[in-house]
């Protein structure tokens, strides 16, 4: 859904639906409304590897521990462990 951000960065667009992690991408780009919770599904982002590579079980590791939820949710993510 990156393009809907596109159109509306570039002007080409003046407004568009967007997920709130993408709206926060572009200081151009502002919030008019949201959505309530109770509209949709709950947005999940799952994570799985599909080698057991060491330098991917450590991003996995990374992203499933509490060390950076405040990033997470700087960028309107909302961690779940």
């Amino acid at each position: 859904m990156r393009s809907a951000l596109a159109f509306v960065v570039r002007g080409e667009a003046a407004l568009g639906i967007l997920y709130a992690t993408d709206a926060h991408i572009d200081q151009k780009v502002r919030a008019v409304d949201a959505f309530p919770d109770s509209a949709h599904l709950p947005i999940v982002d799952p994570i799985a590897l599909t080698a057991a590579k060491p330098d991917a079980l450590k991003l996995v590791d990374y992203v499933r521990s509490k060390v950076d939820d405040a990033a997470f949710k700087k960028c309107s993510f909302e961690p779940v462990h």
